[in-house]
C-alpha cells in the first residue's frame, strides 16, 4: 500500500489501489467503485465543477 500511496501522489487526480474482486465503473465522467473486496482511493480532491468522484456500491 505504501508503494501505491508514494505513486499516487505523483497523479494530478483521483487514483485508485483495488484488487481481484474490485472494479472502476465510470458513467458521464462520475467514477463509482462496484467491490466485494478491498479498494482506497488516493487524493480524492477534484477541482470544482469537476464531475469525477467515487461512489461505493
Amino acid at each position: 500500500m505504501a508503494e501505491a500511496e508514494r505513486w499516487a501522489a505523483g497523479t494530478d487526480g483521483p487514483a485508485y489501489a483495488i484488487d481481484a474482486q474490485t472494479a472502476i465503473k465510470v458513467t458521464d465522467g462520475v467514477a463509482e467503485v462496484v467491490s466485494e473486496g478491498r479498494w482506497k482511493l488516493f487524493n480524492p480532491a477534484v477541482t470544482k465543477g469537476d464531475r469525477a468522484g467515487a461512489r461505493r456500491r
